[in-house]
Order: structure tokens, then sequence, then C-alpha cells
């Protein structure tokens, strides 16, 4: 039942996150201006349309997915990447997130891992 993820998620705790982006080229000011955030996710179904908002006091976004299906969004930072949104049974996952209550959302970069953990408020 896709209704079980619909909601708002806020980040409990994110570690070597700054690593993360240095090793994505991110500049100095924008990654401590990141680093600060403690972003929150809200997640919104239409049909076959998912949304998911990303929004901090800094700068927010919205991507819009038919799950399964790639598309482009910026990320907060700027960058441009692909995602796509898949699904199982109790799980759903986004750019190696898995949300239920709480999710770990895993970032890599070469050998650099960032570890975000967001709660269901």
């Amino acid at each position: 039942m896709a209704s079980q993820f619909v909601g708002k998620y806020k980040m409990i705790s994110s570690t070597n996150f700054d690593e993360y982006m240095k090793q994505l080229g991110v500049d100095f000011a924008t990654r401590k201006i990141a680093n600060a955030l403690s972003p929150s996710i809200e997640i919104s179904i239409d049909g076959d349309h998912w949304t998911v908002k990303t929004s901090s006091t800094f700068k927010s976004e919205e991507a819009k997915f038919v799950l399964g299906k790639q598309v482009e969004m910026t990320t907060l930072d700027g960058r441009r990447v692909n995602v796509r949104l898949f699904r199982s049974a109790s799980s759903l996952f986004w750019q190696k997130c898995k949300f239920k209550l709480f999710f770990l959302q895993i970032c890599r970069c070469d050998n650099v891992e960032c570890k975000r953990v967001y709660k269901r408020e």
C-alpha cells in the first residue's frame, strides 16, 4: 500500500557529510551551510505520480517521479543528478534511501560514504 510512505520526515543524524561533499567538489562555503542544516522531506502521491519535497532554511527542492522511471533533478547544492524511485512491498527506495518509520540515506562518491538518518514526524 503506497499510502504508508506519505508523510513528513526530519533528519536526525548525519555522518561524514562534509567529506562526501568535498569529494563531490562542493565549495567550502556551500559545505559549511549544508552541514548546519537539518533538512526535512515530505512525500505525497497522486495516482502513479510521487512527489518528494526536500526543505531546509537554506533551499528547497521538489522532485516528481513515476515509480521505476528515471528523472533528472537538481540537488540542494546545485548539482544535476539522475534519480529513480523504487518500491518493494514494505519499503520505498530513492537514491539509495529506504523509507519506513526511519530511513537511512547512504550517499557514496568514490571511496567516501555519508550516512543520514531521517525519522517520520
